[in-house]
């Protein structure tokens, strides 16, 4: 009914003067301590929801640490009221919650991780696009630029990057020619990370989150420092009702601090009087100490509770405007109870923001201090207003954690008490019964010997062998026969209630495993003979069961960069922060020359935030397998397999994208070039043949001139010879003349001599041819005998006739 009564004196619409008043504050406050604390001073023996929460953190840190609590084992193995006594057990808590919450938190290494800011304002996109089109006008004009350098010998090609098509200007863009605001803010957010011991908060947050469900950071702006990031413990954190993992619905939320009221007094200006009265409500036993002015130093050293605190609600922002034919001419800002009257030239211009207001209250007090609207925001265009607080938590729901250890304490309870039991047994653990028969022992033949040497040697049988003497007796009619062992074991069973408890171990241990997914192939104990399929299958299934709590991690950073990132948007807004600015220039000028230029208009930038895991050694085994196999058939060069092994840490499919573009482009380069030098090769080889053959003729015509020379002067020579052989053989030549006359008359002489005797013969023949032929018709008319031409004297007789 209080808390009801305290929420109704909350008007949230009250205006904003209101609420920025002390009184306002106060009440929200009370509301919040209401809430949490029961309205007065905390006190671990009153139960209220802060008392709860931190007992349910602290007992899940014990058990993680192994120090929980064991009466409740002890009370388990006691039976009746005086058993403890007697057992010598050790008690202690076995720690088997570490190994798996160390193998989930350390999963999150940030080594594994990289972030990646990208600035989404209108300046930086119009920029951005103002200098692709300055590469496409390069690209365009590439062809007419090398032409000039070709015929003209001017070269006009600018010194930087030319793409070669829209795809290479695409990577370029993504790759290598980030906007310089972008680098800007990843630098100042990284130093302000580590100047603020960022490893051993994301250290302390990683282990918060996996061990009691909830992770919570703050970050400020410090008026000497800059922006401060510091560890909340979780223990001392307090936020309104939530069902949201990533704390997006909270309207406040706050963190107790323990100071002295020296602290106090210094933080608050608070008076001596009022600081000794709000010490005793802490502790009614000082009362009379504190009371005198001479404890004054008692006074300052005893200890309050803080809760610094923020809480949510809306601003709305009025503007007056003064109109002139129907234009605006004029804002004046106003109250947000302003109403603008019903005139033609007068109007009203309003908008309403989230925003946060902080303070300070003095739990069980009726004191608050520092109470004011967060310094540290600014009005972003998706009207985000951001809580110095930062919480992300695995599973709440209405105010209740989940953690990842609450999959597991409960089996490590039982194993637990399995192991208890398990040293229960081997304390009571005694070696097997021997059983002796003074009977049987007496029956025994001496066989030459005493009885006692008889009862020795069977016992040494048994202790040596195993061999146990039997004995058979015979009672009479009456008694009958009686057989049985001078000495016998009767076995313990406390080893099979063993084996027994064994196997519970271990399949408690294998529930724990199946229910937080870290198998053998996660926390490295599965056999390194093991098939690589089955390890590799496991491996996912544990990455799968705690992605979950991965992915939590990954938000929280990213939130966390955002936050920070508006804490530097309000510095580079705000006047009265010039020495920080003068910080970070400084910080930007040790990577940038022109940091001025870069950081002016900083409050002018949006940004979004990512963070990248980096590829797997399985994945990144397998690129590089792809980027030997590209070097080797020289499709890429040593320096793109570097830039595309960086690449692909971060972003597998950019870097994939960038070796097919280079592989390609080198491959075009590589066929553009043969054909090159084909062409260079037959230029060359018809240069060859053309200069051989005008060597060629020029060696003829050469060696022609020389030989005309020669000719030339050999007929010379030869002319001049003859001449003087002429002079020689002229009276030689004559007398050769006249005998060469002389023979051809003599020849002609003989040739007509030979052709009158021919003309001669051949009239004889015609004669003798016609005698025959008159001889041969006289025959014929005179019948007479045949004439015998081969008889020459017919032809004497003729030539008589």
């Amino acid at each position: 009914m209080m808390k009801e009564n305290i929420l109704k004196h909350i008007d949230p619409f009250a205006p904003f003067e209101v609420k920025k008043d002390n009184t306002y504050g106060l009440q929200i406050a009370k509301f919040i301590s209401q809430q949490w604390f029961g309205g007065g001073v905390i006190h671990n023996g009153v139960s209220c929801e802060f008392v709860k929460r931190r007992e349910y953190i602290t007992n899940k840190r014990k058990f993680v640490r192994g120090e929980k609590d064991v009466s409740q084992f002890k009370k388990l193995l006691s039976k009746s009221k005086g058993d403890l006594k007697y057992l010598n057990i050790d008690f202690r808590y076995i720690n088997i919650a570490r190994k798996f919450c160390n193998i989930v938190i350390n999963g999150m290494s940030p080594e594994n991780y990289m972030l990646d800011i990208r600035s989404t304002d209108k300046i930086t996109i119009k920029l951005k696009e103002d200098k692709m089109n300055g590469y496409r006008k390069y690209m365009a004009s590439k062809d007419l630029l090398q032409s000039a350098v070709k015929d003209l010998g001017i070269d006009l090609m600018p010194s930087g990057f030319v793409p070669e098509d829209e795809e290479e200007l695409e990577l370029f863009m993504s790759i290598k020619d980030r906007p310089k605001i972008e680098i800007a803010e990843e630098l100042l957010i990284n130093w302000i990370l580590n100047t603020n011991d960022w490893n051993q908060v994301d250290a302390d947050l990683r282990e918060d989150l996996v061990n009691c469900g909830i992770m919570v950071t703050r970050v400020f702006i410090d008026k000497n420092d800059g922006v401060k990031l510091v560890y909340v413990d979780p223990v001392n954190y307090v936020h309104s009702n939530v069902n949201k993992n990533n704390f997006d619905d909270k309207f406040y939320e706050g963190v107790v601090e323990t100071i002295t009221v020296g602290d106090l007094i210094r933080e608050s200006g608070l008076g001596l009087e009022e600081a000794r009265n709000i010490a005793k409500s802490y502790n009614y036993s000082w009362q009379e100490g504190l009371s005198s002015v001479q404890n004054y130093d008692r006074l300052l050293g005893h200890k309050v509770d803080v809760l610094r605190f923020a809480w949510k609600t809306v601003k709305t922002l009025k503007y007056k405007q003064k109109i002139r034919k129907g234009e605006v001419i004029k804002l004046s800002k106003r109250e947000d109870e302003f109403k603008a009257p019903n005139r033609s030239d007068i109007g009203e211009l309003s908008k309403s923001f989230d925003t946060w207001f902080e303070g300070n209250y003095v739990i069980g007090s009726e004191f608050l201090y520092g109470w004011k609207e967060c310094e540290n925001l600014y009005d972003d265009v998706m009207n985000k207003a951001m809580s110095p607080f930062l919480t992300h938590a695995l599973d709440i729901r209405n105010n209740t954690l989940h953690a990842f250890t609450d999959e597991i304490e409960v089996i490590a309870d039982g194993m637990q008490m399995t192991a208890l039991k398990i040293k229960h047994l081997l304390s009571e653990l005694k070696p097997d019964v021997i059983e002796i028969s003074v009977d049987m022992l007496a029956e025994l033949p001496t066989l030459g010997g005493t009885k006692r040497e008889a009862w020795e040697e069977a016992l040494d049988l048994f202790q040596a062998k195993g061999i146990a003497l039997r004995k058979r007796i015979n009672l009479g009619d009456e008694g009958g026969i009686m057989e049985g062992t001078a000495v016998s074991a009767h076995p313990f069973q406390q080893g099979q209630a063993i084996t027994i408890l064994l196997n519970s171990w271990a399949n408690d241990y294998n529930l724990i495993r199946e229910n937080t997914g870290i198998n053998p192939a996660v926390d490295g104990s599965l056999p390194s003979n093991a098939l690589v399929g089955v390890s590799e299958m496991n491996r996912l299934a544990g990455n799968k069961a705690t992605k979950n709590i991965v992915d939590t991690w990954i938000r929280f950073r990213t939130k966390l960069s955002e936050l920070i990132s508006t804490r530097i948007q309000s510095i580079y807004n705000y006047s009265e922060a010039s020495h920080i600015r003068k910080l970070y220039d400084q910080v930007i000028s040790k990577h940038f020359n022109d940091h001025l230029s870069i950081l002016k208009n900083r409050h002018l930038h949006e940004f979004g935030f990512t963070f990248n895991i980096y590829s797997s050694y399985e994945a990144m085994q397998e690129f590089r397998e792809d980027l030997t196999i590209g070097l080797n058939d020289g499709s890429i060069s040593v320096e793109e397999k570097a830039e595309a092994t960086n690449i692909f840490k971060t972003n597998p499919k950019l870097a994939k994208q960038y070796l097919a573009y280079r592989r390609r482009k080198n491959m075009q380069i590589k066929s553009e070039e043969n054909e090159r030098m084909l062409q260079v090769k037959s230029q060359n080889d018809a240069m060859a043949a053309q200069a051989k053959v005008q060597a060629d003729t020029e060696a003829y015509q050469y060696k022609r001139q020389i030989d005309l020379e020669y000719e030339s002067r050999m007929s010379q020579i030869r002319l001049m010879e003859h001449q003087g052989m002429n002079e020689i053989n002229a009276p030689k030549e004559d007398k050769e003349f006249q005998q060469e006359v002389y023979l051809t008359q003599i020849a002609a002489k003989g040739k007509e001599n030979l052709e009158a005797y021919k003309e001669n013969r051949k009239d004889d023949r015609t004669k003798k041819q016609a005698s025959q032929q008159s001889k041969m018709i006289e025959q014929r008319h005179n019948n007479t005998s045949p004439i015998d031409f081969e008889d020459t004297n017919w032809l004497e007789e003729d030539s008589f006739l």
